[in-house]
């Protein structure tokens, strides 16, 4: 399809921008996909100004979303999808939306569609759609530019009538103010409003897999510490092994200060993190949710990258500064030059916790360097 036939068929099938219409959106999770899936909404309630947006989203993922005005969130309980059905169709039943952009492929988000009315519903094309997503979807988006998820979901605002030359756009909504985060974690030093004061790692994911070796981490904090001015913020998740996972990096550093490096490690809720992301110099980090907020929000973003390559899911406005090592590990776990499909869903690298470590410390290190060249 040419770009002028691409964009005849948006505007076809799309909105009119004098109208105010109701579009609902089912994506309830990840942290990540949520944050890319963000682009395409902010898109879509900046050009449809008057328009009324429902959000159907998980209940950590609306901690993330609740301060964005212009936006409803019905909080989905994932746990009970039966039950969830019977009160969605209650409570909808005399609701029907203009557009419903059905974005999550599982059958659970696909019995939440079902019990709500839309005149279309919008699914992902034939190659990306899973679990049968085509069975409960009338239209899908076209192929995008780009096989990364941002770009993927923008195809959802186009079809609802974005101009297709739209870059994406975020719009997080209220951020805790400098002064709130400081006082609520007693962090006196941490200068939270000076993008010179410190820089962020995420420590891991709740996942294994995603967790860089302690002395690879250990090694990026004694280089900032060595060699720049800042302060050392450590990221992450509540989970025991993410906490232990901290203790463990911070062992391993040999420079560490108390007024130098900071374990904020399951202190943070979502809103404290997206304001210390903010407002931080750089972030590193493996293929979590950090990531891709950080890029969001134009935070120079040293994503680590093993199990999907970076044109996935890498940080979509920083993937020069990605590491990415999918391809060495697909060839060593899989004996195989190339994923089994580049324009759908590539073959994921599973059950290899230890491949995060083909990424050494030097090669962060190259990527930092870049993100903070006028500094050094």
């Amino acid at each position: 399809m040419t770009p002028e036939e691409n964009n005849a068929s948006h505007l076809k099938l799309g909105l009119k921008p004098s109208k105010a219409p109701l579009i609902g959106v089912m994506r309830l999770s990840a942290l990540g996909d949520v944050t890319n899936a963000l682009a395409a909404v902010s898109s879509i309630r900046a050009h449809f100004k008057e328009s009324r947006i429902v959000w159907f989203v998980g209940k950590i993922e609306h901690q993330l979303l609740k301060d964005i005005e212009g936006l409803e969130f019905e909080v989905i309980n994932k746990k009970n999808p039966f039950k969830e059905f019977s009160r969605l169709k209650k409570k909808y039943k005399n609701t029907e939306f203009d557009i419903l952009l059905h974005m999550q492929r599982s059958l659970r988000c696909s019995l939440m569609v079902k019990a709500l009315k839309s005149k279309k519903t919008i699914g992902f094309d034939a190659t990306r759609a899973r679990e049968l997503q085509w069975l409960f979807t009338s239209e899908q988006i076209s192929e995008p530019k780009s096989p990364h998820a941002v770009d993927v979901f923008m195809e959802f605002a186009f079809k609802a009538g974005v101009p297709n030359d739209q870059r994406p756009v975020w719009n997080f909504g209220a951020f805790n103010s400098t002064s709130e985060v400081q006082s609520a974690l007693n962090l006196k030093d941490l200068n939270l409003g000076e993008k010179e004061s410190y820089l962020a790692i995420v420590a891991c994911g709740s996942q294994k897999d995603r967790a860089w070796s302690a002395s690879n981490n250990a090694e990026i904090i004694d280089w900032v510490l060595e060699h720049t001015k800042y302060k050392v913020c450590l990221l992450g998740g509540p989970s025991d092994f993410e906490k232990k996972h901290a203790l463990e990096i911070i062992e391993h550093s040999q420079l560490k200060t108390e007024d130098r490096l900071i374990n904020l490690v399951g202190r943070t809720d979502l809103k404290m993190l997206k304001s210390i992301i903010k407002h931080a110099k750089a972030l590193v980090s493996p293929d979590t949710g950090p990531v891709h907020i950080s890029s969001a929000l134009g935070t120079p973003t040293v994503g680590l990258y093993v199990h999907m390559p970076k044109e996935i899911t890498g940080p979509y406005n920083h993937l020069s500064l990605a590491v990415d090592k999918y391809k060495e590990a697909l060839k060593l776990y899989y004996n195989k030059d190339a994923p089994e499909t580049y324009l759908g869903i590539p073959k994921r690298i599973k059950d290899k916790p230890e491949a995060i470590n083909l990424i050494s410390s030097s090669e962060v290190v190259d990527k930092l360097k870049k993100a903070l060249k006028e500094d050094l």
